[in-house]
C-alpha cells in the first residue's frame, strides 16, 4: 500500500508540472477555441492516468521521481526534484537531520508513509461516497420527472436544467422554465451530450478522488469544468444568428439566478447550463468572433508540443545510476567510491580484462595507506562507456624498507589495472517481508525462525517419510548499525534490508535449493537434510538453537562443519547450505 502511494505522489507531482505548463498555455492560446483548452486538460488526465511513460530528451519533466524507494526502506534517502537549488537545500537539511537509527527512530519513514497512505485511501472512500450518495439522492428527486419530447423532461423538484444519466443521458428542465429559454438550453445541453461532456467530467471527478491532496489538480479541475461549458458555448453560438446570442445570454443570465446548489453541483454532476462563471461566459458569448484557421492550426499544434514535452519523462541519468548517500571516498570494503558531478557513485571490481579497456579522461586520484604501503590510485572513465557505469582504476605502491640504518621508500614497478562496475543498491522493495509471509513463505529475521515454523516443519515430516514435498524459505538481512564499524556500514547500508527467497524441493531422493541473487539464478542439489541441536555458540544472547543444513554427508557434524568453514586450508571446507535456523533467546 505505501509503495502504490509513494507511486501516486510521484505521479501528482510530475502533474504537477503539466498543470502549470497548461496554465501558461492557456493564456498563450486565449484567442484560440475554448475546446483546445479542454484538450490540454486532457493531457494533464493522461499523465494522471497512465502509470506508465516513455523517455524522450524532449522531455520538460524536471524529475519522473522526486521522492525514492528509499523513503519506505531507509535509513536516509535525498529528493531529487530536477530542480537543483531545491534539491541541495532540502538534502542538506535531510542529511542533516534524518537519518533513521540515529536522529530518527529506525523504519519511522515507512511508518510515516503508512500512515498518510492510510489517510489517502480514506480521503479517497470519502469523495467516492459522497459523490454516490449525492447522484443517487438526484436521482430520487428525478423518480417524478415528466417527458416533454425526446430526450427532454421536466421536474418541480429542480430550479437548474442540466444533463443527468450516462448510457441514456437526459435533459432535465425546471417545471416553470418558458419555451423561449428552454430551446436555447435544450440546444446546450444536447451539444454537452454529443460532445459526451457528461463523460468526461465524471473521470475528471474520478481522477480527482485519486489525487485529492494535490491542491493544483483541484485548480485544474476547477477551469476543466469551466472550459467545458466555455467550449460548448462556443458550439452553440457557432450555429446561432448574431442577433440572437443577446437572447441566449439572457436564458444563461436567467438560469443562473436564485440557482439550487444542491440540485447539481459543478463539482460533481454533468454539465448544468446555468454553472460555471456566468458573467465571463456571457462576456465570451457578446464578443466571440469565428477564429481563423491558423489560430486553431496553432493551438492545435501548441498541445501536440505540450504532450510530446509533458508525457515523457527526462532519460534517466547516468544510465540508471543512483548516487549513493555513503560518506566515504576511495576503497572501502570492496567497493570504490567516486565522486562524479557533485554526486557520489559505488563500483564494485569486475572480472572482465582491464587490458581490453580503452582509457578515457581522468575522474578522480587518491592515496590510501595499509601498514607499510601507500597506494596511489588514478580513476579514469573508459570510452567504451560513456555513461560511466564502467570505470578504469590504475593503482601504484610505495612500500617503506629498511636500508642500511634509514627507511626509505621503493616504488614498485609493476602497475596494477583493475575495471569497476557501477554497484547499485542491492536492497529489497520495502514490501519484500510482508509479501513473503503472505505467500506463505518460512521466513527468518537476522538468523531467527520468526514466521512459518509450522509450515516448515509440514515439509520436514512429509520429506522424512520419503514423500514429495516443497517449501519456500525467506531469509531477512537487516544492518546493525551499531555492531558495525562506522566505514562498513556506510559502504554497504543502502544493500539493506535484503531479502533472499529460496525454493526446497524434495523429490523422494535429492533436495534441490533454487534462489535467484542479483539476477543470477542458482540451483544446488543435497543428498540430505541434516537436523542439528544443541546449546547456542552464543550463549548472551540465546542459550538453545537447532540447524537445518543441506549436505552430501550424513555423518558430519556441526562441530565439522564450523571447523571447516574456519580453517585455512580450503580442502576441509565442507559442501552444505543451512537452510533454516530455530533459535531461543535467553
Amino acid at each position: 500500500m505505501t509503495a502504490l502511494f509513494l507511486k501516486i505522489v510521484n505521479t501528482g507531482i510530475s502533474a504537477g508540472w503539466v498543470v502549470l505548463a497548461v496554465l501558461a498555455v492557456r493564456l498563450v492560446l486565449r484567442k484560440a477555441p475554448k475546446w483546445t483548452h479542454v484538450l490540454l486538460w486532457g493531457i494533464v488526465a493522461l499523465r494522471l492516468i497512465f502509470p506508465f511513460s516513455l523517455e524522450s530528451a524532449l522531455s520538460l519533466i524536471p524529475s519522473a521521481q522526486t521522492l525514492p524507494d528509499q523513503l519506505l526502506a531507509g535509513p536516509s534517502f535525498q529528493i531529487h526534484t530536477g530542480v537543483p537549488p531545491v534539491d541541495q537545500r532540502v538534502n542538506e537539511y535531510l542529511g542533516d537531520r534524518y537519518f533513521e537509527g540515529v536522529s530518527v527512530p529506525t523504519g519511522s519513514g515507512r511508518d510515516t508513509m503508512t500512515l498518510f497512505a492510510v489517510l489517502w485511501i480514506v480521503g479517497t472512500l470519502l469523495l467516492l461516497a459522497y459523490m454516490a450518495v449525492s447522484y443517487l439522492r438526484l436521482w430520487l428527486r428525478l423518480s417524478e420527472a415528466v417527458p416533454v419530447e425526446e430526450n427532454v423532461f421536466r421536474s418541480r423538484k429542480i430550479e437548474v436544467p442540466f444533463v443527468f444519466g450516462f448510457l441514456k443521458p437526459g435533459i432535465y428542465l425546471p417545471w416553470g422554465m418558458d419555451s423561449e429559454t428552454s430551446a436555447y438550453v435544450v440546444r446546450h445541453e444536447r451539444a454537452h451530450i454529443r460532445r459526451g461532456d457528461h463523460w468526461w467530467k465524471m473521470i475528471g471527478f474520478l481522477i480527482l478522488a485519486v489525487y485529492w491532496f494535490h491542491p493544483l489538480l483541484w485548480a485544474a479541475y476547477l477551469l476543466f469544468c469551466r472550459d467545458i461549458e466555455l467550449a460548448c458555448d462556443e458550439k452553440v453560438i457557432r450555429e446561432l444568428p448574431e442577433e440572437q446570442r443577446a437572447d441566449y445570454s439572457q436564458a444563461l443570465l436567467d438560469c443562473s439566478i436564485g440557482r439550487d446548489k444542491g440540485t447539481a453541483s459543478g463539482i460533481i454532476f454533468p454539465p448544468s447550463f446555468g454553472e460555471q462563471d456566468v458573467k465571463k461566459r456571457i462576456r465570451h458569448i457578446l464578443h466571440y468572433r469565428k477564429p481563423v484557421f491558423w489560430a486553431t492550426a496553432g493551438a492545435v499544434a501548441g498541445c501536440a508540443v505540450l504532450a510530446v514535452c509533458f508525457l515523457t519523462d527526462p532519460p534517466s541519468e547516468e544510465s540508471g545510476m543512483v548516487p549513493t548517500t555513503a560518506d566515504l571516498h576511495g576503497i572501502w570494503n570492496g567497493y570504490l567510491f567516486l565522486p562524479i558531478n557533485g554526486e557520489t557513485y559505488r563500483y564494485e571490481q569486475t572480472d572482465a580484462d582491464p587490458e581490453m579497456a580503452v582509457q578515457g579522461e581522468l575522474l578522480d586520484s587518491f592515496t590510501e595507506q595499509t601498514g607499510t604501503k601507500t597506494v596511489s590510485w588514478e580513476i579514469y572513465s573508459v570510452q567504451e562507456s560513456p555513461d560511466r557505469s564502467v570505470v578504469l582504476a590504475k593503482a601504484e605502491a610505495d612500500r617503506e624498507v629498511l636500508s642500511g640504518n634509514s627507511v626509505v621508500t621503493a616504488t614498485e614497478e609493476s602497475q596494477n589495472r583493475y575495471l569497476y562496475r557501477y554497484s547499485p543498491a542491492k536492497r529489497s522493495e520495502p514490501d519484500a517481508l510482508q509479501k513473503a509471509k503472505d505467500d506463505g513463505c518460512a521466513v527468518m529475521e537476522d538468523g531467527y525462525a520468526s514466521f512459518g515454523q509450522e509450515i516448515w516443519q509440514t515439509f520436514v515430516e512429509t520429506a522424512e517419510k520419503g514423500q514429495k514435498a516443497s517449501v519456500q524459505v525467506a531469509h531477512y538481512y537487516t544492518l546493525d548499525e551499531e555492531g558495525s564499524s562506522r566505514e562498513y556500514y556506510q559502504s554497504v547500508k543502502e544493500d539493506y534490508p535484503i531479502l533472499y527467497r529460496f525454493h526446497l524441493e524434495f523429490d523422494g531422493e535429492t533436495y534441490t535449493l533454487r534462489w535467484t541473487e542479483e539476477e543470477t539464478e542458482y540451483v544446488r542439489t543435497y543428498r540430505y537434510l541434516m537436523h542439528y541441536r544443541g546449546d547456542s555458540s552464543d550463549a548472551e544472547e540465546r542459550e538453545f538453537e537447532e540447524r537445518y543444513v543441506l549436505t552430501n554427508d550424513n555423518t558430519v557434524t556441526w562441530e565439522d562443519i564450523v571447523n571447516g568453514m574456519l580453517s585455512s586450508q580450503s580442502g576441509d571446507a565442507i559442501d552444505h547450505y543451512s537452510i533454516y535456523t530455530v533459535m531461543e533467546r535467553g
